[in-house]
C-alpha cells in the first residue's frame, strides 16, 4: 500500500514540475523582439495637376461610299475589312446603258460641229457676194458722175449691198448658234462620260473598308444607296466633355501663361487610357474646343488627336482622358499602401533616427503614375516627435503593418524601393529592391505614361 502511495506521489510531483516548466516558457514577452517592417523613401517628381474625363474615340476621317449612278451592281473588288487606298476600284456598276448614252452624246457633238462648219462656209459665201456687190456699187458711183448710169441704178446697187450686209450678219449669228450647240453637245458628252466613269466606284479616302452592304446583281440608286464605309485610322480623335469649372480653370491657366491659343496651335498635351489600362499610356494634343458650352449639361466638348500608326485604336472605343489643368510643380509621391486613415484624416508612419515610429498627418492629392501625391513641405528637415505634419524628402515611410504600429514603437526596418502598384500590375514586378528595378524598366506603354506625367 505504501509503495502505491509513493508512486502516486512521484507522479503528481512530476506533473507539477512539468506544469511549472511550461508556465515559465509561456510567460516570455513576444514583443521584446522588434517588429519587422519595410520602409522606403518618397519619390520626388515634377507633376502637373489634372482632371480625368470619360470619352469616345472617333475616326479621323469617315465616309459612306454611295453610288453616283443608278444601275445593277456588277463587281465587288475588295475583301471585307481590307485596307484600301484612295482611288482604288472597289465596285463596278453595269456600264452598258451609259456607254450608249455617251456614244449618242459624241454623235451629237459631231453633228453640232458639222453645223458650225456649214454655217461658217455660208458666211464665207455671203462675204464673197458682199465684196462683189460693194465693188459694183463703187463702180456705179464713179459712172454716175459721168452720167453713164441713172440714179435709180445707183440706189438699187446700194440696196443690194445693204441687203447682203444684213444677210452676212444673220449668217454670222447662225455660226454663233451652231457654236453654242457644240458647247451644249460637248457638255452632254462630258456628263455622259462622267456617268460612265461613275459606274466604276473608287475609294474616296485611304483607310480600312467595312463589309459590302450589297451583293452583286442588286439595283443601286444614285446618291442614295450606301455600298460600304471607309474609315481613316492613321489618326483618331478622342472626344470628351469637361465641366464648366474645369474649363474655366484651364482657360485661366492658359491666359496667365500667355498661351490662350494653345488649343488652336495643337500644343496642349492630353493623355488617354483605354478601358483595360491601369494608367494613361497614350499621349496626344488637344486640337479642338467647341465655341460654346452646352447649357443643358454645363459642359464643353473638347477633342484630342492621337497618332495611330498601328491602328490599335478603333472608332467608338471608351477612353479615359487625363487633361492637365495646373502648372508643373515638385511633389512627393508614395504608394497608397503606406497611407492610413484615422477618423477621416490621412496619416503615414515614418521612422526617426532611432528607428522609432513617428505619426504624421498628411494631405493627399491625385494619383500620378500609380503613386499618390502628398501635399506639403518638401525640404529635408530633422524629424522630431512633436513635428507630426506633412512629409519630407528624407523620411523613411513605413509600408506595411500599419495596424500593429503605435507612435514611439521601435521596429526593425528593411529598406526597399517605393513600390508602384500600377507598374507592378503591368510588368509583373514585386515590391522590394529587385521588384523596384523591374518596375522601373516596365514595358513600352508604362514607360510612355511615366514620361507623360513629367
Amino acid at each position: 500500500m505504501s509503495e502505491r502511495v509513493s508512486g502516486a506521489t512521484v507522479l503528481i510531483l512530476a506533473v507539477a514540475f512539468a506544469a511549472v516548466g511550461c508556465g515559465s516558457n509561456s510567460g516570455q514577452n513576444p514583443e521584446d523582439k522588434p517588429l519587422q517592417v519595410d520602409v522606403a523613401l518618397p519619390i520626388s517628381q515634377t507633376i502637373t495637376d489634372y482632371e480625368i474625363f470619360s470619352g469616345r474615340t472617333e475616326a479621323f476621317e469617315s465616309t459612306d461610299v454611295r453610288a453616283r449612278v443608278t444601275g445593277y451592281l456588277e463587281k465587288i473588288n475588295f475583301a471585307d475589312g481590307a485596307f484600301v487606298k484612295a482611288g482604288d476600284l472597289i465596285f463596278e456598276i453595269d456600264h452598258r446603258p451609259y456607254d450608249a448614252v455617251l456614244a449618242k452624246a459624241k454623235a451629237s457633238v459631231a453633228q453640232a460641229r458639222a453645223s458650225v462648219r456649214q454655217a461658217e462656209a455660208n458666211v464665207v459665201q455671203i462675204q464673197s457676194n458682199l465684196t462683189y456687190l460693194s465693188a459694183e456699187f463703187q463702180r456705179n458711183r464713179r459712172l454716175s458722175r459721168t452720167g453713164a448710169i441713172s440714179g435709180s441704178e445707183i440706189d438699187k446697187s446700194a440696196g443690194d449691198v445693204n441687203a447682203m450686209s444684213a444677210t452676212i450678219n444673220a449668217a454670222r449669228a447662225k455660226v454663233e448658234v451652231a457654236s453654242a450647240n457644240v458647247n451644249a453637245a460637248e457638255a452632254e458628252e462630258q456628263a455622259a462620260l462622267l456617268n460612265v466613269n461613275f459606274t466604276k466606284v473608287t475609294a474616296p479616302i485611304s483607310g480600312v473598308i467595312s463589309r459590302r452592304f450589297l451583293d452583286r446583281g442588286t439595283l443601286v440608286i444614285a446618291d442614295q444607296t450606301v455600298l460600304t464605309n471607309i474609315v481613316h485610322l492613321d489618326k483618331v480623335y478622342a472626344s470628351f466633355d469637361i465641366d464648366e469649372r474645369t474649363w474655366l480653370a484651364l482657360r485661366r491657366r492658359l491666359m496667365n501663361e500667355g498661351r490662350i491659343d494653345a488649343i488652336r496651335k495643337k500644343v496642349l498635351p492630353v493623355w488617354v487610357g483605354l478601358a483595360n489600362d491601369s494608367g494613361f499610356g497614350f499621349q496626344g494634343q488637344i486640337d479642338f474646343a467647341d465655341n460654346k458650352l452646352d447649357p443643358s449639361t454645363g459642359t464643353m466638348r473638347m477633342r484630342g488627336t492621337l497618332d495611330n500608326p498601328d491602328q490599335f485604336f478603333q472608332p467608338g472605343m471608351f477612353v479615359r482622358v487625363r487633361l492637365p489643368i495646373g502648372r508643373p510643380h515638385e511633389a512627393l509621391l508614395i504608394a497608397d499602401q503606406a497611407i492610413g486613415s484615422d477618423q477621416g484624416r490621412r496619416f503615414v508612419y515614418v521612422l526617426n533616427e532611432k528607428d522609432e515610429v513617428v505619426y504624421r498627418r498628411v494631405e493627399t492629392g491625385a494619383l500620378h503614375d500609380g503613386l499618390r501625391e502628398i501635399k506639403g513641405r518638401l525640404e529635408d528637415t530633422t524629424v522630431t516627435p512633436d513635428d507630426n505634419e506633412g512629409l519630407r524628402k528624407g523620411d523613411r515611410v513605413v509600408l506595411n503593418g500599419l495596424q500593429r504600429l503605435r507612435p514611439g514603437m521601435r521596429v526593425a526596418p528593411s529598406q526597399v524601393t517605393m513600390p508602384n502598384p500600377r507598374l507592378a500590375a503591368v510588368t509583373g514586378a514585386k515590391s522590394g529592391p529587385a521588384g523596384g528595378v523591374r518596375a522601373a524598366q516596365g514595358n513600352a506603354r508604362a514607360g510612355k505614361a511615366a514620361v507623360a506625367t513629367k
